[in-house]
Parts: C-alpha cells; sequence; structure tokens
C-alpha cells in the first residue's frame, strides 16, 4: 500500500495482523450495539417498561435522539479544542471517545433502575448524548490510524463490526425482555457491552497510524 501502486488483496489482509484493526472492530460494535438498543426498543420500552400511552411514546421518544444529535456536534468541538492544544488527531478522537462510552453505560444503568419517568427519560438522554458523540469520534480514529491507500477498507473493516453489534442488540434486547418481563437486565447488558467498548479502544488502539510492512523497512505488523 505504499506510494506508487495500489491497494491489493494481501494488503487488505495485513490490516487483521494489527491489534488495533480487532480494537476498531470490536469497539465500534459496542457503540453501535448502544445505539440500537435504543433505536429499536426505545418506544416499546416506554410503553411495557414505564407504562406510557401511544402518542405519549412518539413525543418522549424522540426527545433522546434531539440530545443525540447535540451530543455529535458537542463531541465534535471538543475533539477540535483538544487538536489546537496539542493532542494528536488520534488521541483527540480517541479519548472523548473512551469518556463517551464510559458515561453513557452509567446513563444506561441509571436508566435501568430510574425509579420515574422523568428520571429514566433523563438518563436515556444522557446515554444518546454521549453514545452518538462516541460514533462520530469512531470514524475521526479510523480515518487517522489508517495506513496509506488503506482509508476506506479500514473504515469498511471497523463498519462490519458495527454491523453485528447493530444486529445483536434488537435480538439480544428482544430475548431477554421476553425471558424475564423487564428491560432492566437488557439495559444493564448494553452498559457493560458499553464499558467493553471503551475499554477496547483505550487498550487495543495506539497512539499511531497503521504502518503495513511495505512502507517501513521492514518489520512485522505490531
Amino acid at each position: 500500500a505504499g506510494r506508487g501502486r495500489t491497494l491489493n488483496f494481501s494488503d487488505w489482509k495485513r490490516l487483521f495482523g494489527f491489534r488495533a484493526t480487532w480494537g476498531l472492530m470490536g469497539g465500534f460494535g459496542g457503540i453501535n450495539y448502544l445505539g440500537w438498543l435504543y433505536l429499536a426498543w426505545l418506544p416499546g420500552y416506554l410503553e411495557i417498561e414505564r407504562h406510557m400511552s401511544l402518542v405519549k411514546t412518539g413525543i418522549v421518544a424522540s426527545i433522546p435522539f434531539v440530545f443525540g444529535f447535540l451530543g455529535t456536534i458537542c463531541v465534535g468541538w471538543l475533539s477540535e479544542r483538544l487538536i489546537g492544544r496539542g493532542y494528536s488527531p488520534i488521541n483527540a478522537c480517541r479519548f472523548p471517545l473512551v469518556i463517551c462510552m464510559l458515561l453513557a453505560a452509567l446513563c444506561t444503568a441509571l436508566a435501568a433502575f430510574a425509579g420515574s419517568d422523568v428520571a429514566a427519560v433523563g438518563a436515556i438522554c444522557g446515554a444518546l448524548f454521549f453514545g452518538h458523540g462516541a460514533n462520530g469520534m469512531s470514524w475521526g480514529v479510523a480515518t487517522n490510524m489508517a495506513p496509506a491507500k488503506c482509508t476506506a477498507s479500514l473504515g469498511g473493516i471497523q463498519n462490519f463490526g458495527g454491523y453485528i453489534g447493530s444486529a445483536m442488540a434488537p435480538m439480544v434486547t428482544g430475548f431477554v425482555v421476553q425471558a424475564t418481563g423487564t428491560f432492566t437486565p437488557a439495559l444493564l447488558a448494553g452498559a457493560v457491552i458499553s464499558l467493553i467498548a471503551a475499554a477496547l479502544y483505550l487498550f487495543l488502539i495506539p497512539n499511531r497510524r497503521i504502518v503495513l510492512p511495505d512502507e517501513r523497512l521492514g518489520g512485522a505488523p505490531a
């Protein structure tokens, strides 16, 4: 994937020899799991767990996603500020992402045990604010880590992990709610997966770009 030649299948396979690639896949899968837990089941949660009417559910369910939109903008602004203060582009995206996923996990756990409708919706607003903020930062991490001519490939690999999380969340949540009759364990599972996602970005993704062997003077993937 060095300068002067195009990406080939061998280069693409080499991406899987880096722990950072697996961290991006697993971490983004965790981010999308949390996002789709709410995207697929928030109306059902409000109607079944909180006993809201269909009309009230439609109104209330829209509020957390407004906070998700705001979270994307605010966390993006924070990342730009960190770059201006001398942080590397990777860490300026990675550090806010990790903090956001930790806070999203906390908010989701609070929603699981909230005693009132207002507290539950407030906690979910926080979860989506931080979760959507982390989602935006994930693409900044992948873009800045990608080797030469592999930006789209690494982004696609990350997105594959995200699709797995997106597919699992509605299914697992449905099974858990059907088996237990409550959303509490499903929300706690989302909180745990958010913590795992934060750990993957923190411990598996270094503050340096992925360099394929052909881009340097020898050495194996790290």
